[in-house]
């Protein structure tokens, strides 16, 4: 369910996210790799999101410090990085080891004093999330983070279940197809917004120990 460079026409609309305490759900973009990590992007979204989305740890911060001072809003994403995988070597789990696991911690601690509105964790352990989410006071978001961040967030082609690594079989363990059941895809999306929100999505089978 991973997109390394989507056309950046989608980028606006990849994403849908629901809040955990019952607020609204909303759209977060994430710019083409092929438009330049390190360079600021800007998402297109119909509905006005300029938000921007920087993958990497205290690498970034410089980066995320320049665009804060400047009103920019920013998203620090930490964990599995897609847009970095060529570089990462493969999609993997991300925290496990002792030594990464508190060095995401000082990361999230660094981008977030360096002005980032929202810390985004994919594929990491629960109990470091946790961690994470208790540390902070911005916003926390995951995918594949386990239950304890203040939201969730989910590749719209996973919910429906239609991107390249589910139909071939590689569904990743966060991921639930939420068009079994649907009649629509507003109907599919619905569901989605109603398990986070009921906190019956992430169940204990889509998070990582």
């Amino acid at each position: 369910g991973r997109v390394v460079a989507p056309p950046v026409e989608q980028a606006g609309l990849e994403l849908k996210t629901a809040d955990r305490e019952g607020g609204e759900a909303g759209r977060a973009g994430d710019p083409a790799q092929a438009r330049g990590v390190g360079t600021p992007q800007q998402p297109v979204d119909p509905e006005g999101q300029h938000r921007h989305h920087w993958q990497g740890g205290r690498v970034q911060s410089e980066i995320v410090e320049y665009l804060a001072a400047r009103g920019v809003p920013v998203c620090a994403h930490l964990g599995l990085q897609p847009q970095l995988i060529h570089k990462m070597g493969a999609f993997r789990v991300q925290g496990r080891d002792q030594a990464v696991a508190e060095e995401m911690v000082r990361d999230a601690r660094i981008l977030e004093q360096a002005g980032a509105d929202v810390l985004l964790l994919e594929c990491v352990p629960s109990e470091l999330a946790r961690r994470i989410t208790e540390q902070a006071h911005v916003p926390v978001i995951g995918i594949g983070a386990g239950p304890e961040v203040d939201g969730q967030i989910l590749v719209l082609h996973d919910i429906l279940g239609i991107s390249p690594s589910v139909t071939i079989g590689h569904t990743p363990r966060f991921v639930k197809n939420y068009m079994d059941g649907a009649d629509t895809i507003e109907g599919a999306v619905a569901a989605y917004v109603r398990a986070v929100k009921d906190r019956s999505y992430p169940a204990p089978e889509h998070c990582f120990g």
